[in-house]
């Protein structure tokens, strides 16, 4: 995935000269009516996906290159999520932030 030719050694970059990556939009309405019914974000890189409840339990994961969360059968509210990007050369750069679940 992501042109690479073989699995790399993962570098976990923490503090770097590189801005985060930045994840948009921050809310969706799963009401089945065809438009914005999942969160998802689109990378060449593989990511994995965590979202958190409020209490910090991991209620959703997801990796590959899209990655997406369709709400399940949780109530409307904001949801923490953490997105990693693992690049062709290893680097792994993380973003967190909300995600506003809308019903």
């Amino acid at each position: 995935p992501g042109g690479c030719l073989s699995p790399p050694a993962l570098v976990r970059v923490i503090n770097d000269d590189e801005p985060r990556f930045p994840v948009r939009p921050t809310a969706f309405t799963p009401n089945n009516d065809g438009r914005n019914d999942e969160w998802f974000v689109e990378s060449t890189d593989v990511m994995t996906l965590l979202v958190f409840d409020r209490w910090g339990r991991l209620i959703h994961k997801d990796s590959g290159q899209t990655v997406r969360w369709n709400g399940g059968d949780y109530t409307p509210g904001t949801y923490p999520y953490i997105l990693e990007k693992i690049s062709c050369m290893g680097k792994v750069r993380s973003t967190h932030g909300l995600i506003n679940l809308i019903r």
